[in-house]
């Protein structure tokens, strides 16, 4: 038996010799000749997932801004200015000034002598004189009028006034005793304004106890008077 065995294990050996191929051992590795890839090996793993799914293998631009990942401005909640409330500019009044402080009154020297004016000259104010048409006036100038007051030094019963040009039928005498009128009169006008005919017209006013006289003007005329007489 021990020669049968021996006699096996001979023929073994022989056969490995005389064929190479036929060998009986672990599988490993073929050997990579030169020029030759290595196959992948196919694996049962899966790969990893990229968490970056950016490819980092790309070539980096050194030169190329970082981009900063920064919030954008915050709009600032700004009121818009409130308009200014600027009070309009007052009106420039462009009438010429006017004296406050009336003048002086004056008393009325063109009465000729006689009985009249038995205690004196009357006391008129506004007085003004120089007017185009002569006389005495209540303002300056050929522009509407205003009223005079006639202050009688004492009581009388009989007064006459001479106006200078009325035109309009609103020029009036009008007396008082104290403080209650007592009569009145309207001088007569041509009713041609601005003709160039100059009227004039004498009114003569009779009550008892006048102290004091109006010369009212019309409010669109422009007079003028000459004489104020009393008895």
């Amino acid at each position: 038996m021990w020669t049968l065995w021996l006699w096996a294990a001979c023929s073994e050996v022989s056969v490995s010799k005389l064929d190479p191929d036929v060998v009986e051992a672990e599988d490993t590795d073929p050997v990579v000749e030169p020029g030759e890839t290595d196959s992948p090996v196919e694996t049962d793993e899966e790969p990893p997932e990229d968490s970056d799914p950016v490819d980092s293998d790309l070539p980096v631009d050194s030169d190329a801004p970082v981009p900063v990942d920064s919030d954008p401005p915050v709009p600032v909640d700004s009121d818009p200015p409130a308009p200014v409330d600027s009070d309009p500019p007052a009106p420039v009044d462009t009438d010429p000034p006017v004296d406050s402080d009336p003048p002086d009154p004056q008393v009325d020297t063109d009465v000729p002598p006689g009985p009249q004016n038995p205690c004196g000259p009357p006391i008129i104010t506004p007085y003004f004189t120089g007017g185009p048409f002569g006389g005495f006036q209540s303002t300056p100038g050929t522009g509407y009028q205003t009223t005079i007051y006639v202050e009688l030094p004492c009581p009388s019963d009989v007064v006459e006034v001479t106006i200078i040009d009325p035109d309009y039928p609103a020029n009036l005498l009008i007396g008082y005793a104290g403080g209650v009128e007592v009569g009145r009169r309207t001088f007569i006008g041509d009713g041609m304004p601005g003709a160039g005919f100059l009227t004039t017209d004498l009114q003569r006013l009779a009550a008892p106890g006048m102290t004091r006289l109006e010369l009212v003007p019309d409010p669109i005329d422009y007079v003028a008077y000459e004489l104020v007489v009393y008895y």
